[in-house]
């Protein structure tokens, strides 16, 4: 697959950078499913939507991934920046690594796996680590 290059601000549709597989930059991919099943990198401030980084498989930064159902089934390759996956049910069933001060919505990491590695001051509402 070709590597592409987005700069920032960019990609602000509905399923945007879905697969995305290259670089793209801060303050990006803002919208419902945005970075589903994302193998590239994305800045920071990224992934802003209902359901983002689903499923994603590469490396996402700080504030991002910020939605109802974000970071849901996370890939154990991926790698969430601070302060992001931030809404009810972020994280279910996730693997992968998440920053600090993450997965801070209403039954965050409810069913995280095993080999998910969530930092400090994270799953911090009613219901989380459940299951």
């Amino acid at each position: 697959n070709a590597m592409a290059t987005v700069g920032a601000e960019s990609c602000t549709g509905k399923n945007s950078c879905l697969g995305a597989d290259g670089t793209v930059g801060d303050n990006s991919c803002i919208a419902q499913g945005s970075c589903n099943g994302a193998k590239g990198t994305v800045g920071i401030e990224s992934c802003v939507g209902l359901g983002s980084c689903r499923n994603a498989e590469g490396t996402v930064g700080d504030e991002s991934c910020t939605g109802q159902n974000a970071c849901k089934g996370l890939n154990a390759m991926a790698t969430v920046g601070d302060k992001s996956c931030t809404d009810v049910n972020s994280c279910f069933g996730a693997e992968g690594m998440m920053g600090e001060e993450s997965c801070t919505g209403l039954n965050a990491c409810f069913g995280l796996k095993a080999n998910a590695t969530v930092g400090s001051s994270s799953c911090t509402a009613q219901g989380s680590c459940n299951g």
